[in-house]
């Protein structure tokens, strides 16, 4: 498939180490039998020490970027959000008995067993410091029906603050409501702003399904959101939001000058001790409540309070020290404010532009799209029950910085893939899935000529033509890894990779290393090898039936052995059977509606069990898997 879109400036494709062996002085007087199966024995003893080599690079890599502990804390997340979601449909039965995750224990145990794992040398610091607190780091206040969903949007909550801060009852109407996946982050409960942010940074890189995220931060949430992101950039993670949304505070390096809150309401200072919250006024409390975003109805409790002191000490240990050339973060920045916000004036949040990357910054002042009065009552604590024209801005920055994962805009262009054939070539490769197209790569590296043949009208090979849309990678990915996509969001999800980005990997090695060098629609017919111990392979036009004849040097088959035709089940009552009945590869699946719906799938392979997760995951009421 053949596209204008250019290769992503952010693909790195990993060096591939060339085979270096030296002939044995006694082939020269080998017979020639004996030659070729010496020659044979060298270069599988070249090839085992390149996959050596590989793997050793990529474990390498994986190594410097993330730790056993944060896949852990990645694949706990996804599970009890899934659990949550499937207790929270009408039928289910358990509806508040969680399951728990079981494999943090189960891998200390094989860790213990089997000694170290990749990732292991950088392990999180798993001291838990944070004391009493009105809520939970992560909190889902809006789950989507059916997984993955296609927004998710993280509020992180303001000093003083709760899950509360974010009326769930206002912020439940922002759209689109059956597919956006909304979460508060509260960092409150620690003294101490530098350990405050290393914990909470730990729990925001759990969120690793590539599902389009935006941040959104409100008063000193804005600096904890900038904050975390920029410890982000040490993990080197490619699971950043696509945009940062932040409101009602000053840009980092103004904050401590211009943000004084307890100028503004002195009586903080006098908060001590839990009781000394029954002796505030009720102009006090009220303003506690509304315009710091305490608690939009009741009063704080113990847990709350003794958490909004800790904050008071968060407030006032925040530094910020940053050199001018390391400020900017590397996505979208998007700030708002309103004149009628009696904390923060609107130059402060626009002097945030100088934290944005060039040509992606955009200042909002709420009193231009919405109405005044409304705003003038709501002062410093706007975001609790947000005006409507807020979430619109909110759910338009979504859809514009949403991720692409339809093929058609996210594949580079790989060259013409008809056309004329050259009458001798060094190698013919037969098959354009990942291994030919690598093959592919490594012969045009080491300086040969070479044609890629594929009967397909697509590359890709089972990926293409096999993969589902909900597909990803059920393997060891650093072994499966043969395109390191550097930078912002240019990888979503380190580990098991979905169809769309394997196909996108698949296309960028084409397209940087096999430009123009691939004849689709071929089928390859004959192979005949000649005395000088060349290759005459003959294929034809699987569109018109065209014969070619090209003599190579060597002939390379990467063909899928694996998978092959359907094969269909016949069993006793079938033609009366009413449901849907379809293969589990190739987006049979795609139409399928399964909410509410009993599913059975046979088989007991990687498509079986992808199908089990499919269908659990997009609704179904039951489902059965029959090996």
């Amino acid at each position: 498939m053949a596209s204008p879109i250019q290769i992503p400036s952010s693909a790195v494709t990993p060096e591939i180490p060339m085979p270096r062996y030296e002939s044995i002085q006694a082939m020269e007087d080998m017979p020639p039998e004996s030659v070729s199966r010496v020659k044979g024995m060298l270069a599988l003893g070249a090839w085992s020490q390149i996959h050596k080599t590989c793997r050793e690079m990529q474990l390498q890599r994986v190594e410097d970027r993330c730790c056993t502990d944060q896949w852990l804390d990645e694949n706990e997340r996804e599970w009890l959000d899934l659990d949550r979601m499937m207790r929270s449909r009408p039928w289910a039965t358990k509806k508040d008995e969680e399951f728990p995750y079981p494999f943090r224990e189960v891998t200390d145990e094989m860790r213990r067993a089997e000694g170290p794992w990749v990732g292991d040398s950088k392990p999180f610091c798993r001291e838990w410091t944070r004391g009493p607190a009105p809520c939970e780091v992560l909190t889902n206040i809006r789950p989507v029906a059916e997984y993955p969903p296609r927004f998710r949007v993280l509020l992180f909550t303001p000093e003083l603050g709760s899950c509360s801060s974010f009326s769930s009852t206002s912020w439940a109407t922002l759209a689109p409501l059956d597919t956006t996946d909304l979460w508060i982050v509260s960092w409150q409960g620690w003294t101490d702003f530098d350990t405050m942010i290393e914990q909470v940074t730990r729990k925001v890189l759990s969120f690793a399904d590539a599902a389009t995220t935006v941040w959104y931060g409100h008063s000193m949430g804005a600096v904890v959101a900038y904050e975390v992101l920029k410890r982000f950039e040490r993990f080197h993670s490619p699971n950043l939001p696509v945009a940062l949304m932040l409101s009602g505070c000053p840009a980092p390096h103004l904050f401590a000058e211009h943000y004084t809150l307890h100028e503004k309401y002195p009586w903080l200072q006098k908060l001590r001790i839990g009781n000394d919250f029954d002796i505030l006024q009720p102009e006090q409390m009220d303003a506690l409540k509304r315009q710091l975003q305490a608690s939009p109805d009741a009063e704080p409790n113990v847990e709350h309070r003794k958490a909004i002191m800790s904050d008071l000490q968060v407030l006032q240990s925040y530094r910020f020290d940053r050199a001018d050339s390391e400020r900017a973060v590397a996505i979208p920045l998007i700030t708002i404010s309103h004149d009628e916000d009696e904390l923060v004036a609107p130059t402060l949040v626009e002097a945030w532009a100088s934290y944005a990357p060039p040509g992606a910054f955009e200042f909002v002042q709420l009193e231009d799209i919405a109405d005044g009065e409304v705003l003038a009552g709501q002062g410093h604590g706007y975001t609790m029950c947000p005006v409507p024209e807020l979430l619109d801005k909110i759910t338009s920055i979504c859809m514009k910085y949403e991720r692409k994962t339809d093929l058609e805009s996210i594949l580079p262009d790989i060259g013409p893939t008809e056309g004329a054939f050259p009458s001798e070539i060094d190698c013919i490769v037969v098959g354009a899935g990942i291994a030919g197209v690598t093959q592919g790569r490594a012969m045009t590296e080491s300086g040969m000529s070479v044609l890629i043949l594929d009967r397909y009208e697509k590359i890709g090979g089972i990926w293409s033509y096999y993969a589902n849309k909900f597909s990803r990678v059920n393997s060891s990915e650093p072994a499966y890894r043969f395109v390191n996509q550097e930078g912002p969001a240019s990888r979503p999800n380190l580990d098991h990779s979905p169809t769309h980005d394997i196909l996108r990997d698949v296309y960028t090695v084409a397209a940087m290393h096999c430009y123009g060098k691939f004849r689709l629609s071929m089928n390859v017919k004959k192979v005949a090898k000649r005395a000088d111990g060349t290759y005459d392979v003959t294929c034809q036009s699987v569109k018109t039936g065209k014969v070619h004849k090209i003599h190579a040097k060597a002939v390379a088959f990467h063909v899928n052995r694996r998978i092959g035709k359907r094969r269909d089940v016949d069993y006793p009552g079938e033609k009366q059977f009413r449901g849907d009945v379809v293969y589990g590869y190739a987006n049979e699946v795609l139409p399928l509606r399964f909410w509410g719906k009993r599913v059975i799938v046979i088989g007991a392979g990687a498509f079986a069990y992808e199908n089990l997760r499919t269908a659990l995951e997009h609704g179904a009421k039951h489902v059965w898997d029959q090996a």
